[in-house]
């Protein structure tokens, strides 16, 4: 079932109009989901927009999932956008390492823009409650983590996220901190631990920065569902 995302019951946006009609080609008595202010809604389209119910059960876990993502290749930032928000994140602020070496000063609101099209189209796909927030880049001193901080890499011993999760009990957010390309510097890694991270490992493989988003972000998730 088809489901699109905004703000009022009261019409249809142009925009979910043109993909309905036009993209979906969607019939006057076919029912869709509309989700608004967080909650789901079942709907026909017949010239004007026809709430029927309000559905009760829920696409998104307890324990919310905050996603510090360092600032990557374009293409590879947007693939773990997209597939993040598929396997539950809820925000994604993009970090500013010593090592990130991309730079998009004076292109911000072009970024965002784009940025946040992208996960409202993940989150229609994997049939999301919310959109994920995406906020203005970071520099890592400049963060306030929220909830228990999960920091993957390379260098941790005998830490796994089952672990850390293991212990999480009463706690509703986790963040997730992912590094650059070239990797921590070792200073932010002394930083991190002063703040009391949780510093794991994703196995003895070395993997690239979007992948390591997406498998942590995905343990969370998967762990918050079976528990």
């Amino acid at each position: 079932m088809f489901r699109v995302f905004q703000d009022s019951l009261e019409s249809l946006s142009e925009e979910n109009r043109h993909h309905l009609l036009n993209v979906v080609r969607l019939n006057p008595d076919e029912e869709f989901e509309i989700v608004s202010s967080g909650k789901v809604y079942r709907a026909i389209y017949d010239g004007e927009l026809k709430i029927l119910r309000e559905v009760e059960n829920s696409h998104e876990t307890r324990l919310r999932i905050n996603l510090y993502m360092a600032l990557i290749k374009q293409d590879k930032f947007e693939l773990a956008l997209e597939k993040t928000t598929e396997v539950g994140v809820s925000s994604i602020t993009p970090i500013i390492f010593k090592r990130t070496v991309v730079n998009i000063k004076g292109k911000e609101d072009k970024k965002l823009l784009r940025w946040q099209k992208i996960l409202e189209s993940a989150a229609k796909q994997s049939k999301r409650d919310i959109i994920p927030s995406i906020n203005n880049p970071e520099k890592l001193e400049n963060i306030n983590f929220k909830g228990t901080l999960i920091v993957p890499y390379e260098g941790a011993e005998n830490l796994y996220i089952d672990d850390v999760l293991k212990n999480t009990k009463g706690i509703e957010e986790i963040s997730i901190l992912i590094g650059p390309e070239g990797g921590f510097d070792e200073s932010e890694i002394e930083y991190l631990k002063t703040m009391g991270c949780k510093i794991v490992t994703l196995g003895t493989r070395i993997l690239r920065a979007e992948t390591a988003a997406i498998v942590a972000c995905y343990q969370v998730g998967v762990n918050e569902v079976v528990r």
